[in-house]
């Protein structure tokens, strides 16, 4: 039997495209390993009032360079812990964590600032200085490195054109709407040309169509730098959109992981089969391949009927 889910939003072929599309060649990499970032067996247990608090239990996760790869799960899950461990603002209390083939749990705290300068990182509040203008914003970080002015210009200017706001060097963020500022932490996170971008909850103070558009931008950035991408959301329809594997954390613990297709089409957890249900992306409970795909409702009983005429058992089973 095959299912079909008519969902207007979806774009034609996502879930066959999702299924084949692998992960984006990195063409900027120096080494088979740049851009790739493992987790073995990671921890990490805080100390309450009550005793230890474990909120990352055994995760192990290898993400491929050029990936784009989502992490999602409900509040308090430990996503913003694990994905705030690969630049080790959170130190792991066990395991292992390596980023680009280097071991990030073996450095030392004066390290830290390099490491960090190879892992861009970008946040759902933005965090721009209100004092600054945007180009004032974006060379912050390579001014505290020691760049020198006119290097410093250079990359600025390039990094605006790159993320659509050329015409906003001498803004401040005031002037910008969410989207502008995004942007603008985006071309930030980018200054020392960084393998990995690290995105916590980036979009969730977007509205859909300003989230859509720094969706398009960052998997544009991921296809002309080769960059690693990893994002935490808990909004399945940002995996859907952009990312090429997930995986579903609950209580520390990763639950569910694949690619995305296959996450979506054949969830392994109640707790994915309930994020999925509550963004309206769930299969069918009687099992079958599910199909999403772009039109009217008129569309979608047209294509069952062509089907069902071909000898295929097909069933429309939700119209939104």
């Amino acid at each position: 039997m095959l299912h079909f889910s008519f969902i207007s939003e979806f774009a034609p072929g996502f879930l066959a495209e999702r299924e084949t599309e692998a992960p984006t060649a990195p063409s900027r990499v120096a080494t088979a390993d740049r851009g790739r970032v493992t987790l073995e067996a990671v921890g990490k247990t805080y100390l309450g009032a009550n005793g230890p608090v474990p909120a990352l239990q055994d995760i192990s996760l290898d993400i491929q360079p050029g990936e784009i790869f989502a992490i999602i799960g409900r509040s308090g899950a430990g996503k913003s812990t694990l994905i705030r461990t690969i630049n080790r603002l959170e130190t792991p209390s066990a395991g292992r964590i390596s980023v680009s083939g280097h071991a990030v749990t073996d450095l030392a705290e004066r390290e830290l600032p390099a490491l960090r300068r190879r892992i861009g990182m970008i946040f759902q509040h933005f965090n721009l200085l209100s004092a600054k203008t945007v180009a004032e914003n974006v060379a912050l970080p390579l001014r505290l490195a020691g760049v020198p002015k006119a290097e410093r210009a250079e990359k600025v200017k390039a990094l605006l054109a790159l993320v659509g706001l050329a015409d906003k060097h001498d803004a401040y963020p005031a002037q910008l709407s969410g989207g502008q500022k995004q942007r603008v932490g985006i071309a930030r996170a980018l200054v020392h040309d960084p393998d990995v971008l690290l995105c916590d909850e980036a979009t969730s103070a977007l509205d859909p169509e300003t989230t859509r558009a720094i969706l398009d931008l960052l998997r544009d950035i991921n296809r002309r730098l080769g960059l690693t991408v990893i994002l935490i959301t808990h909004e399945m329809g940002v995996v859907r959109q952009i990312a090429d594997r997930v995986a579903v954390i609950d209580g520390g613990r990763i639950v569910d992981l694949g690619p995305v297709a296959t996450v979506f089409a054949q969830p392994s957890s109640a707790v994915t089969r309930s994020l999925l249900e509550a963004s309206q992306f769930a299969p069918p409970e009687s099992g079958g391949v599910l199909l999403r795909l772009a039109g009217s409702p008129a569309d979608a009983e047209a294509l069952a009927e062509k089907l069902r005429r071909d000898g295929t058992a097909i069933e429309v089973v939700r119209h939104v």
